[in-house]
C-alpha cells in the first residue's frame, strides 16, 4: 500500500446523500428523491458530468475527492440495515479493519516523506488568491480543506480545531515560503500519514506489516510536472516512477535513479514471494515488522528508510502523530463511526446515495 489506506479522511464519503444532491443541482437535477436524481444524471450528457465535477470545488482545489466510496445501507421502520447480495463497502472500514475483518496476509505500507507538499502545499503557495484567503480566514477554509466540515457541525465547533491545527503547525507565524515544510507536514499528516500508520497499527493485530518511509530523492518528480521546479523534495506518487515505465519520468540507464529502481523492486519481489521484505541490499539492516509494543505507544514507531543506504529509522512523525490521535479522540471521533445521513439527508428514496442498486450499473 503506497501513500493510503482506508483510514485516510478521503477514503470514505461522510455526507454522500448531501454531495449527491449538491452535484444533481449543479446540473438541474434538483430532485431530493435518488431514484429520480439517479433518472435525471443518466441524461445528462457524460461531458456534462464530467465538466460539472471538475468546477465542484467549495475551496480552491477541495474537496479534491469529492466522490469515493460510501457505505451502503438500507433504511428500514425499524433502523438501517444491509442490502441483500454483495456491497463493496459494508461497513466503515475502521470498525472492518479493528475487528480483524480483512484478509489477514502480510502488508508493506508506507508513505513518502513530503506527500503533502503537492497535496495541497505548493500549489497555495503558488497561488496568491488562495494563499491569502488562508492567512486571513484559516478557520473559513481549513475545515473544507482538511476535511472535517462535515464532521463538525457548529461553526464554534469547527473553529475550535482549526485554531488547534494553526497552532500545532504555524504558531504566530504566517503561512508562505518560509512555512512551506509547515503546511506540507500539515497536509502529510491529515491526508496521509495518519491514516496509513492508523490502519497499519490495526492490521499488525492480525497479520505482519511492515512500514516504510521514502527518503530518495530522485532526478525526477511530480512537482516538475506542476511547473514547480525549483522546490525539492520526496512528493505525493514520486515513488512510483521507480516501480513502473512513465513516459514523463523516464529514468536514464547506469543512473543513481535506475540503480534505487532497481533494488527497491528487488525488496518488493522478495517481499511478494517470501512474505517478508528479505533483499534490503544491506543484509545487516533487517526490516523488521510492526511490533505489538508499537501499536499502543510504548516504544517509538520505526519505518524502514528508503534511501541510496537504506536502514530502520525512529518515526521522524512521533509528534505529529500524537496531535492527530488526540484530536482524532476528541474532537473529530464522528470521523470514524459510520452515521447515515449525516445534516438530516434522509431524503433520496430511503436510500443513503445514488448511484445505488440498479443505478450503480450506469
Amino acid at each position: 500500500a503506497h501513500s493510503g489506506s482506508a483510514l485516510v479522511p478521503w477514503a470514505v464519503a461522510r455526507n454522500p446523500a448531501g454531495t449527491a444532491h449538491k452535484f444533481g443541482m449543479r446540473l438541474g437535477c434538483n430532485s431530493t428523491n435518488s431514484r429520480d436524481l439517479g433518472l435525471c444524471l443518466r441524461g445528462k450528457d457524460f461531458k456534462e458530468i464530467i465538466m460539472a465535477q471538475a468546477q465542484f470545488m467549495d475551496w480552491f482545489m477541495d474537496p479534491f475527492v469529492p466522490f469515493p466510496p460510501t457505505v451502503e445501507v438500507l433504511t428500514t421502520t425499524t433502523g438501517f440495515v444491509q442490502p441483500q447480495g454483495i456491497t463493496f463497502l459494508p461497513e466503515h472500514p475502521y470498525t472492518m479493519i479493528k475487528q480483524g475483518r480483512f484478509q489477514r496476509v502480510p502488508m508493506l505500507t508506507g508513505v513518502n516523506k513530503d506527500e503533502g507538499l503537492l497535496f495541497h502545499a505548493e500549489t497555495i503557495l503558488m497561488n496568491e488568491k488562495a494563499l491569502g484567503e488562508l492567512n486571513t480566514e484559516f478557520n473559513k477554509w481549513i475545515p473544507i480543506s482538511l476535511m472535517y466540515e462535515d464532521i463538525l457541525p457548529h461553526v464554534g465547533q469547527r473553529d475550535h480545531v482549526s485554531q488547534q491545527i494553526k497552532s500545532f503547525y504555524f504558531g504566530n507565524k504566517m503561512i508562505g515560503a518560509d512555512t512551506r515544510e509547515n503546511l506540507t507536514n500539515m497536509y502529510s499528516d491529515r491526508f496521509f500519514v495518519h491514516g496509513v500508520q492508523t490502519a497499519a497499527f490495526n492490521f499488525a493485530k492480525y497479520a505482519s506489516v511492515y512500514p516504510f518511509l521514502v527518503t530518495y530523492t530522485g532526478a525526477n518528480s511530480n512537482l516538475k510536472l506542476f511547473g514547480i521546479g525549483e522546490v525539492k523534495g520526496v512528493a505525493h506518487s514520486d515513488d512510483l516512477q521507480y516501480f513502473f515505465e512513465m513516459p514523463n519520468m523516464a529514468i536514464n540507464p547506469g543512473t543513481r535513479c535506475e540503480i534505487f529502481s532497481k533494488k527497491v523492486i528487488k525488496i518488493w519481489a522478495s517481499f511478494a514471494y517470501y512474505g517478508k521484505p528479505t533483499d534490503t541490499w544491506i543484509s545487516s539492516m533487517e526490516w523488521l515488522p510492526v511490533q505489538p509494543v508499537e501499536t499502543v505507544g510504548g516504544v517509538p514507531t520505526h519505518y524502514y528508510e528508503l534511501n541510496v543506504e537504506p536502514r530502520p529509522i525512529e518515526s521522524p512523525f512521533t509528534n505529529r502523530m500524537h496531535f492527530w490521535n488526540h484530536l482524532i479522540d476528541t474532537e473529530l471521533h464522528e470521523e470514524l463511526i459510520f452515521i447515515p445521513y449525516r445534516n438530516n439527508k434522509t431524503a433520496f428514496g430511503g436510500m443513503p446515495h445514488p448511484p445505488f442498486s440498479p443505478y450503480r450499473q450506469f
